[in-house]
């Protein structure tokens, strides 16, 4: 029998073979050992399985936020992985206390889009936890990548702890932690997309205070000066029912209006509806994630910062548009008789069949312009920075399908309102892809509207026409600078 020694010399001349220069182990676990090593000129961290069906492969998920499986193969009958290296985790940055202000963004938003990015496909992680998160804190920028998503088949206390792969837990063994699992899975529910958000939430009470959370206490109650908001976030993501738990992406889009770039964060929205003045709404300025990766016109996901601006509640409707027409003689738009009065049922729907430069015009003559399709979606985000006006599910009993009077379908919680269906609306945006359309184009962007053969209207959904196109089912809504004055 060979000794340890021998053992141990043995498996690293054959992994030279395959290429692979062992140099040593920087994790153990029941089922592997993880060494640091070089591969191809570079430092890696390799995991070698003590037996042949010890090493389950994870989901092919192809994301820069999840650890890239760089190789794969087998050794004397013992499987194995080659694998990113990261100096730490954030297990190990969470030791001296809550994480500094500077890396909240950067951690929680590659996080949260590699756990989205995941969940949109179908797959659970099943053991969200810190030391699953590995960091790279002096890259700039910040690398962070969530792994072990191969533990959703296994029992939670025999889970493989991915801070192996961090070359500061060396010889350290640990599992996963009952700390963090939802309370339906330790009553023996299967793992579940809302079992990991509820396990995200324990993770950013720890993140924000630097320690696990105790009974019914909130993060503003350990650091002072914390925003309150954050104490809502962690509790919806906690709640015991699962159904109640938010989507990754409505969390992400949260946490980016508490982490904005510099550090400050937007104005908390209000519950009620702000000021209005003539017919419009007052939307704060701030930061704003615009777009949707499942919306192939509406991708890729950026960021924007906005000033505040004034925003129509309704669309523009016929009886407005007729005083117009009244007072400059302009041109009556084709869905209207050609003389004669309107008739009374007409008159409070949304003025259709009228071309770009028309509703431009009518703009100016009210005093204001046409709002940009980036001041159009953040007026249908809300302040929540949903992905409907009215949450993040789709509900068809709140979409106009045609045309209607214009009312509350569609509303956003601040008031504005035919946000979904009820035609589509003109904006000031030329059309094209993100995230910045040739302004050399006769496109303008148009939002707002219903996709039928999809059965699907939300506050990213966008489309092209023509600026000379009049389309029966097209209308629009007006904007200001809070500065601007109104006629």
């Amino acid at each position: 029998m060979l000794s340890g020694t021998d053992q141990l010399d043995q498996l690293q001349a054959a992994f030279l073979v395959e290429g692979i220069e062992l140099a040593e182990p920087i994790g153990q676990g029941g089922s592997a050992t993880v060494w640091g090593a070089r591969w191809r000129s570079r430092e890696v961290a390799v995991k070698v399985a003590e037996q042949a069906d010890c090493l389950a492969r994870a989901p092919r998920l192809e994301h820069p936020g999840i650890l890239n499986e760089l190789a794969r193969g087998s050794v004397l009958g013992r499987p194995y992985a080659v694998l990113d290296r990261f100096p730490g985790d954030l297990a190990g940055m969470l030791r001296g206390g809550p994480l500094p202000r500077r890396l909240r963004r950067p951690v929680l938003l590659q996080l949260l889009d590699a756990l989205d990015y995941a969940h949109q496909r179908g797959t659970v992680h099943g053991d969200l936890k810190p030391a699953n998160v590995l960091v790279d804190p002096a890259a700039r920028p910040v690398r962070v990548a969530l792994t072990d998503f191969g533990q959703v088949g296994r029992a939670p206390e025999a889970a493989l702890e991915a801070s192996m792969l961090s070359s500061d837990r060396q010889g350290e063994q640990t599992y996963a932690t009952l700390a963090y699992l939802a309370p339906e899975r330790l009553e023996g529910a299967e793992p579940s997309l809302a079992a990991d958000l509820y396990s995200f939430g324990v993770l950013l009470f720890e993140l924000l205070t630097g320690r696990l959370p105790q009974g019914l206490e909130l993060p503003s109650e350990l650091q002072r000066g914390l925003d309150r908001r954050f104490d809502a976030l962690v509790k919806r993501c906690l709640s015991r029912d699962p159904g109640a738990r938010p989507a990754a992406n409505a969390v992400r889009r949260e946490v980016l209006g508490l982490c904005p770039p510099g550090g400050k964060a937007t104005r908390s929205p209000s519950s009620e509806p702000l000021s209005s003045d003539a017919g419009m709404v007052l939307i704060p300025g701030g930061f704003l994630v615009i777009g949707d990766r499942e919306e192939p016109s509406a991708s890729p996901v950026h960021e924007r910062q906005l000033s505040p601006f004034w925003i129509d509640r309704h669309p523009v409707t016929n009886r407005r548009y007729l005083a117009y027409v009244l007072a400059t003689k302009a041109k009556r738009p084709p869905s209207w008789p050609k003389r004669g009065r309107l008739r009374p049922q007409l008159l409070d729907l949304p003025v259709t069949g009228i071309d770009w430069d028309e509703a431009l015009n009518f703009a100016r003559w009210e005093g204001k312009r046409l709002p940009t399709e980036f001041e159009w979606e953040r007026a249908a985000q809300g302040p929540e920075q949903r992905s409907q006006p009215y949450g993040e599910v789709f509900d068809p009993s709140r979409v106009q399908a045609g045309l209607g009077p214009v009312g509350e379908a569609g509303a956003s919680s601040e008031g504005v309102c035919d946000l979904t269906g009820n035609g589509w609306e003109w904006t000031a945006s030329a059309f094209g892809p993100y995230p910045n359309p040739s302004p050399h184009t006769e496109l303008r962007t148009l939002r707002g509207g219903l996709d039928p053969a999809r059965g699907r209207a939300s506050a990213h959904l966008r489309a092209g026409l023509r600026r000379d196109a009049r389309d029966a089912l097209v209308t629009f809504r007006c904007a200001r600078d809070v500065q601007q004055k109104a006629r």
